[in-house]
């Protein structure tokens, strides 16, 4: 077969190629600007893996912190491969991130058996990227984006297992879906609810027969059932901080007026692209008079299935505060990109064969549109949410860099002490710190290596600073954001 029909005949996948390359490109470009900030640094030191017994460390529940081990494993694997160059860490991000797109790709597919809606729903995606911006926004949204990878290859493995005549393949696709889904849970407690996804694939796609429903029911679902049971068990019993357990400050388990209010932020994120893109819908049908089969747009079945997936997202969310809804509302942003995209291909292809000089007007203005669209909310979000941060990274290295230049080494009984005289917004506390926790010299551990590190390292403000006691041979100095100096008193 020539090139030319090699380039047609999989000229979607090119496509599809082409568009991971260049989000990788832009997303890691973006990294360039960033940097470790906050809990990182914590998340690092604590999964350092040097013998097998910090593996079993790993899958132990710690009382007082979130059970998420593969998530955890995988921060140790990156120190292993990257150790302090952050850049490694954004890339594996960026690759899970990739592959998230790729398994919506893939479960559009087979929901429609059609190329062009699935390329379509990767397309409508990058429009919410301000509710998917964890692989660049920070590395400790790692455990989100595993939830969301894994739990999204474990639909698309359980649809294939429904689809396949086999039973040889259904059996391996069940295994990899099970595996998959056990992947996810221990990733993040938020994908113990994709069982009921897949109840609702099964009877909106007719899988369910009525009259062995229970019998259906415990059979194909009660391995994942145990499995999110092991994993809620472990999680509850042997930890502090958790779904049901974790503190005020982080939870609060409220109904009533919260619940409501939390349903009306999810959906002033989620779904005004779609009502905007069906009121268009409506409008052009209207005025150019191209007398389309709305519903078939709108109601048809895979849409109805990614609607429900949307809510079905959104319940383990509803009862917390509002504060950490934004980050947790990728998932659910896969179901709308999942809508838009299905929708957009039967609208453009009713179009196409009603009059083909409307669909390539259509089409034109559409992209122009979507180019609008991601330009503006680009330009509008990025600086809203990465110019601080942006800055931070910027002194942080500056930091790093000025210190590394002065103290190529320290032994392990040095005190370092750093006099930070930047406005308090840009406060290098603010960076090397978790919660209540200072982690200056976590930092420079993952910087310096263990045994290159100071003893002890800790950041403090001018006015901490004139009240403080330093010892005769402690090693202080000054930074202004830029330059690193000898501190005097």
């Amino acid at each position: 077969m020539k090139l030319k029909d090699l380039a047609v005949k999989y000229k979607i996948e090119i496509i599809n190629t082409v568009l991971y390359l260049a989000l990788g490109a832009v997303l890691l470009y973006l990294c360039k600007f960033k940097y470790f900030y906050q809990d990182d640094f914590g998340l690092i030191i604590r999964h350092i893996i040097k013998t097998p017994g910090d593996i079993i460390r790993i899958f132990v529940p710690t009382p007082g912190l979130f059970y998420r081990p593969l998530a955890f494993f995988m921060w140790g694997i990156d120190h292993l491969i990257w150790g302090a160059n952050y850049l490694g860490y954004y890339f594996t991000n960026i690759v899970m991130h990739i592959a998230s797109l790729f398994a919506l790709y893939l479960i559009v597919y087979k929901l429609t058996k059609n190329k062009i809606a699935a390329l379509l729903s990767e397309i409508a995606f990058l429009v919410y990227f301000p509710l998917n911006s964890g692989p660049i926004s920070l590395l400790a949204t790692r455990s989100s984006e595993m939830q969301v990878m894994f739990s999204l290859f474990s639909l698309y493995f359980f649809i294939l297992f429904r689809e396949s005549a086999k039973a040889k393949n259904r059996g391996v696709f069940y295994c990899i879906s099970l595996l998959t889904f056990a992947a996810a849970v221990f990733s993040k407690e938020g994908a113990l609810i994709m069982p009921l996804v897949f109840f609702c694939y099964d009877m909106l796609y007719g899988y369910m027969n009525k009259r062995n429903f229970i019998k259906q029911a415990l059979w194909f679902y009660l391995p994942f059932l145990l499995v999110a049971l092991f994993r809620f068990l472990v999680g509850e019993i042997g930890q502090a901080a958790s779904p049901l357990t974790a503190t005020a400050d982080y939870y609060r388990w409220v109904f009533g007026i919260n619940m409501f209010r939390h349903l009306i932020y999810y959906t002033l994120w989620i779904f005004p692209l779609i009502i905007i893109f069906y009121g268009g819908v409506i409008i052009l049908n209207r005025i150019l008079k191209l007398n389309l089969n709305t519903k078939e747009i709108i109601f048809n079945r895979s849409n109805l299935f990614f609607l429900a997936f949307i809510f079905i997202q959104m319940l383990p969310y509803l009862p917390l505060y509002t504060g950490r809804q934004l980050g947790w509302m990728q998932m659910s942003s896969f179901g709308a990109a999942g809508i838009l995209g299905v929708s957009a291909f039967n609208f453009l292809y009713q179009v196409y064969f009603k009059d083909k000089r409307k669909f390539f007007a259509i089409l034109t203005i559409t992209l122009t549109l979507g180019i609008i669209i991601v330009t503006i909310s680009g330009s509008v979000f990025l600086p809203i949410k990465y110019g601080k941060k942006v800055m931070f990274a910027n002194y942080s290295k500056n930091l790093i860099s000025e210190l590394q230049r002065m103290y190529p080494n320290f032994e392990k009984d040095d005190v370092l002490y750093v006099i930070d005289t930047n406005i308090p917004e840009y406060s290098m506390k603010r960076v090397f710190k978790t919660g209540p926790s200072k982690v200056f010299d976590k930092a420079l551990i993952i910087i310096y290596g263990e045994g290159s590190a100071p003893g002890k390292a800790l950041i403090l403000n001018e006015s901490e600073a004139k009240d403080f006691r330093f010892g005769a041979g402690d090693i202080v100095l000054k930074f202004d954001g830029e330059n690193l100096t000898p501190y005097k008193e």
